[in-house]
């Protein structure tokens, strides 16, 4: 499944009544009114403070190690990142950072989460990281992407493009008057 859900459960624990391939919905109590939500992470910034805590968030078990994000993407590796932060004033940032190619090795979550901080953002949020990394203002690339779709076929000499991602983050300015 490229994207979705996993739920794990021990195996003594599993519901009987949920068969394999079977639709399953999922409430969870207290999220009743909730209408939208983004799933993202690792947690850079709370209160101010760096708040990266990569166990505790599930990147580093022994089923997230098999995903590429999860060994790509521990701590101290440098890459592609894009992060959200907000501050005391509900004001939000977007930070994007180049990585993997030729003008910019990237950044580390901590990089980020102290990039973030040093802008006086309290809280932020790391989003998927590596080469779907890409922002774009009024239908303008903001950055350069590491990927490219003809990737297998020369790695050396592609430029970069962004990459198809079937989620964004999609976001307006309200004007006044």
């Amino acid at each position: 499944m490229p994207v979705g859900i996993t739920l794990s459960f021990p195996e003594d624990k599993f519901p009987g009544e949920i068969l394999v391939d079977e639709e399953v919905e999922i409430r969870v109590k207290g999220y009743e009114k909730i209408l939208h939500a983004i799933e993202a992470g690792p947690l850079l910034l709370e209160d101010q403070e760096q708040a990266l805590d990569m166990e505790e968030e599930g990147w580093k078990t022994a089923n997230s190690i098999a995903t590429q994000a999860a060994r790509l993407d521990y701590t101290d590796m440098r890459g592609p990142k894009i992060a959200v932060g907000t501050n005391n004033k509900g004001e939000l940032a977007v930070l994007t950072i180049n990585g993997r190619i030729r003008e910019s090795v990237g950044a580390t979550h901590i990089d980020m989460a102290g990039i973030l901080r040093k802008y006086d953002m309290h809280t932020a949020m790391g989003f998927d990281p590596g080469g779907s990394s890409t922002l774009v203002i009024n239908g303008e690339t903001m950055n350069i992407s590491p990927y490219n779709h003809k990737y297998e076929e020369n790695v050396f000499s592609l430029p970069p493009e962004p990459r198809a991602v079937s989620n964004a983050v999609i976001g307006y300015i309200e004007k006044k008057g």
